[in-house]
């Protein structure tokens, strides 16, 4: 035999596999846990950035657009109102495509979205964009929790992992709140919503070509029978347990604003200044809580911050002057974040067989039902008691016959976490 020629052709297919482009398993580009992290906070910033993009500056659209008060609830509301939709089905697609297929779509949708919010020279046209942008956040925002569960790591420091992902929503939040406003002053409605997208189209290159080593392998997830999610007591007990902090949440920050001016006389300044610094403060103490969810352990952290929930809810009806309502608003947001980690941390390992994207989905959508329901309550009594503190009683009253609940089936729901 030719051993020379042999060993040459052996040399050329060699050089061959070394070749850019030439696809080889031990060439094979891998999902790293820090990028799935970093893909992953990038998803939740622009999701808390989109949904809150329109709120700072709604007066410029009212004035832009000759909204009506009707047309700018809807405004205010429409991309919610789709984000939850997506929440409750897009588990099924998560389950079906995988994370890669959904969270790129995702990018693609709010890209879309944001394209067509650009082009607003009508109410309708603004209500369209605003609804195609909330189908893209409820599949990144749920997707990206999913990447966090799955792809960043386990180990004690997953709690800090949920809550840094948690955290940096509200970071988006914030972010809306100080450039809007300032960009549209200097660049106009097209300007400024132009970046937004031109941002959205290199995060969704960064998804699309970060994300891909995600296809490789992928097989379907076996779809759990909501019959069988709706019997298991663990899916109610993360369900309820986050309902009452992140439900609670939105539900506060949608009357905010009104809350410090109708009751304390506060001027839109003083009550932007304030609702912006409670929203930083709800960021850092979701990643605090993602910390101290390592140190007193995440079981008990979620029940020291539900009582507290209560508790804070409770005392908001006795507040009587400005400052001390300020003092316990911060200690209400206090209490709704610290235990996002851990509930999610908590919930990943609760389940045999993980968790999949249908159980999930469960787990997210009552808080955002929550969201919409609270507020309405809210209004009713305020209009029957004309009282802003008493308008937080039924959310104590809920609050404590919840909070009952996760105390009585503790034990039972989270004994396989020990």
């Amino acid at each position: 035999m030719n051993f020379r020629g042999t060993e040459a052709l052996d040399h050329i297919l060699a050089d061959h596999n070394h070749m850019p482009g030439t696809h080889t398993a031990t060439a094979e580009r891998r999902l790293t846990p820090g990028f799935a992290l970093f893909v992953a906070c990038l998803t939740s910033f622009f999701v808390g950035f989109l949904l809150s993009n329109v709120a700072p500056v709604i007066g410029v659209a009212e004035r832009r657009l000759g909204l009506s008060a009707a047309q700018v609830g809807w405004v205010l509301s429409a991309m919610l109102l789709s984000h939850s939709v997506l929440l409750l089905i897009g588990g099924e697609f998560i389950d079906r495509w995988g994370l890669w297929k959904v969270l790129g779509t995702a990018f693609s949708v709010l890209t879309i979205g944001s394209l067509v919010q650009v082009m607003a020279a009508s109410f309708g046209v603004l209500l369209i964009a605003r609804l195609i942008m909330g189908i893209g956040s409820g599949l990144g925002f749920l997707a990206g929790l999913q990447l966090v569960g799955q792809h960043t790591g386990g180990g004690p420091r997953q709690s800090f992992r949920q809550g840094l992902y948690g955290g940096m929503n509200h970071v988006g939040i914030v972010m809306a709140m100080l450039a809007l406003p300032a960009g549209l002053a200097g660049l106009g409605w097209a300007g400024t919503y132009s970046i937004v997208t031109a941002l959205l189209i290199v995060a969704t290159g960064i998804v699309w070509w970060g994300l891909h080593p995600l296809a490789r392998n992928f097989s379907p997830t076996t779809h759990i029978p909501w019959r069988e999610i709706l019997r298991d007591r663990r899916s109610w007990w993360f369900c309820l347990a986050h309902a009452m902090t992140f439900g609670f949440y939105l539900s506060l920050v949608s009357w905010l604003v009104k809350y410090l001016r109708g009751a304390y006389g506060a001027d839109v300044a003083l009550a932007t200044a304030i609702s912006t610094g409670l929203t930083t403060w709800a960021f850092l103490s979701r990643m605090g809580g993602g910390y101290l969810a390592g140190l007193v352990g995440e079981k008990r952290l979620v029940m020291w911050a539900t009582a507290g929930v209560v508790v804070t809810f409770a005392l908001m009806v006795l507040w009587g002057a400005l400052w001390p309502a300020v003092a316990g608003l911060a200690l209400a947001v206090l209490a709704v974040n610290l235990p996002f980690g851990a509930i999610f941390a908590l919930a990943s390992r609760s389940f045999p067989g993980g968790m999949t994207g249908r159980r999930l989905s469960f787990i997210l959508t009552p808080a955002s039902i929550l969201a919409f329901v609270l507020p309405v309550v809210y209004g009713y009594v305020l209009e029957g008691t004309h009282s802003y503190g008493m308008g937080f009683l039924p959310w104590a009253v809920l609050g404590g016959l919840m909070f009952l609940v996760l105390l009585l089936q503790q034990s039972s729901v989270l004994r396989t976490t020990e």
